[in-house]
């Protein structure tokens, strides 16, 4: 009996859930299943990903995320820590040109992303 094909169309898949309500609470599935985007359990497994999904942190989460059809790119170096690359962000987004705004104090908010990439990814 053939197994169905899965269809795997999410930007990036998480092994546990994200957002601040989820934080301190265990939602890794015993079965390796992933979450789509973070949020939504699927029937996926990091071997069902196809090769232009590579895995790291995505939004604070162990996960995957596809490097096929990134639309914007933007690279935020945090000199205020003392290690490299450590706490660096790389705003990541599928559909649309990333835009930012300063604020009152001089810091740069980014808007219009998909995916938040930090650490040694």
């Amino acid at each position: 009996m053939q197994m169905a094909k899965k269809r795997i169309t999410a930007p990036f898949y998480t092994e546990t859930k994200i957002g601040i309500k989820n934080w301190l609470k265990n939602t890794r599935s015993s079965e390796g299943y992933l979450y789509s985007k973070g949020e939504y359990k699927t029937k996926i497994t990091a071997e069902d990903l196809p090769e232009h999904y590579i895995q790291g942190w995505i939004f604070k989460a162990q996960g995957y995320i596809s490097v096929f059809g990134i639309k914007d790119i933007v690279y935020y170096a945090n000199y205020h820590i003392n290690h490299l690359h450590k706490d660096d962000h790389l705003y990541i987004s599928f559909n649309k040109p990333i835009t930012q705004k300063l604020d009152n104090r001089g810091h740069i908010w980014y808007h219009d992303y998909d995916a938040v990439l930090w650490g040694y990814i």
